[in-house]
């Protein structure tokens, strides 16, 4: 094939150029394809870690949320309940009724330390939000990737088969895994594949 490609390329002068040149060309193009591959699979891990991650994160704020709601609930019971006892000082219960109430206050709402109902469940969609953006991202990467892996692939078969329409199609799978990895940095909702 070397042969034949020198005989194409022009003679004994620029036979060898041609040969040397096609070489060089394929090797930094599949080099290219490997490395952008390589960083696909990087950004696409690393989003898949940060969706993770933010999972876990949400659904620990919605169990703290759970908790604080069961425990809102039982307070409030004990309240009715406490209420109904025939024997109980009026006022001994109003002021636990009070106390309870202001507890369950706190549990609804305490911006101070974020623990309240209403920040636990801010805290859970804002990790459910992270974790969206990041799967997009992933599923993203993840095509780049692929698209980068044909793309080698087909470079590969140009150095076999000497045909460079080939090398072109490697070379389009090539842009097209840089654009896939650009849309997941940049604007991953921007297409839904997912």
């Amino acid at each position: 094939m070397v042969q034949h490609r020198a005989a194409e390329g022009g003679g004994l002068v620029f036979g060898p150029l041609v040969v040397v040149f096609d070489v060089v060309a394929e090797r930094v193009g599949r080099g290219a394809l490997r490395q952008g591959r390589a960083l696909g699979e990087t950004l696409a891990k690393s989003a898949q870690t940060d969706a993770l991650g933010a999972n876990v994160e949400s659904a620990n704020q919605w169990a703290y949320f759970q908790a604080r709601t069961i425990r809102g609930t039982v307070l409030k019971t004990a309240g009715e309940q406490i209420a109904l006892e025939p024997n109980a000082s009026p006022e001994a219960v109003k002021k636990q009724i009070e106390e309870w109430a202001k507890t369950m206050a706190r549990w609804d709402s305490d911006p101070a330390s974020g623990d309240g109902r209403k920040e636990l469940a801010a805290k859970a969609k804002a990790a459910e939000a992270k974790r969206d953006l990041s799967l997009a991202r992933y599923h993203h990467y993840e095509l780049g990737s692929a698209a980068f892996q044909i793309g080698i692939v087909l470079a590969s078969a140009q150095v076999i088969t000497g045909i460079a329409a080939l090398a072109f199609a490697g070379g389009a799978l090539g842009i097209a895994g840089i654009g896939m990895l650009a849309v997941g940095l940049f604007a991953p909702h921007a297409i839904h594949l997912f």
